[in-house]
């Protein structure tokens, strides 16, 4: 064999050695380079932050599931409501602020057609950036509502009232007022039954009559 025909055999041999151990290389290097993006993309932090949000989202109540007991501040005359005060009247719980003016009237006309021990509302504040003692005052005065009546217009901080938000399923503070809001229905062995919506110029028997219902 000449000496030039020994050569390209052993270059023969080391690319049939060499080009498998070089692709290995790449491909390994591939998976690394697209390995790494996927790390970039999806960090501990950013899984922290998906199941933050998991934990404060709130889904409405279902019938059936027991109902906190409130304990916050009435507004009017700053003193301490608790629901088990209710004993066993049925209420309904709705989130408004003071400056909803549309659904006050809605709340004078229920407290009006409210008998004694019939059941209440706990109309809990949406926003207690807005909802100050003489805010909340001045909107009970303006739509005629007495602080202990039937009507119990609740404030608090945010810590205090975010617990409730969750338990109802309100999602926090809004730019403006709603056209509509759910009243969530309790009974008087303080379970969820249920929700009937509402508007500024609802008539108040949409909320008394199912209250009066659960009475019987």
């Amino acid at each position: 064999m000449d000496e030039d025909a020994q050569r390209r055999r052993y270059r023969i041999a080391a690319l049939a050695i060499g080009l498998p151990i070089l692709a290995g290389l790449i491909i390994a290097a591939l998976v690394n380079f697209l390995g790494g993006e996927e790390t970039e993309v999806v960090t501990p932090k950013g899984e922290e932050r998906i199941e933050r949000r998991l934990v404060e989202a709130a889904a409405p109540a279902e019938a059936g599931t027991p109902a906190p007991r409130v304990r916050l501040t009435e507004a009017g005359d700053g003193k301490e409501f608790d629901s088990a005060s209710l004993g066993s009247q049925p209420y309904g719980v709705v989130f408004i602020d003071s400056r909803c003016e549309g659904f006050g009237s809605l709340l004078y006309r229920v407290a009006n057609e409210l008998g004694t021990g019939e059941g209440a509302v706990l109309a809990i504040s949406a926003d207690p950036a807005v909802d100050s003692p003489a805010t909340a005052a001045r909107f009970l005065s303006q739509n005629h509502l007495k602080p202990g009546g039937p009507v119990h217009f609740l404030i608090g901080d945010e810590g205090e009232l975010r617990g409730y938000w969750n338990a109802w399923g309100f999602d926090g503070p809004a730019a403006a007022c709603a056209e509509s809001i759910p009243v969530h229905l309790v009974s008087g062995s303080d379970k969820n039954t249920g929700v009937v919506d509402v508007e500024p110029d609802s008539p108040g028997t949409i909320v008394t009559d199912p209250l009066r219902g659960m009475n019987r």
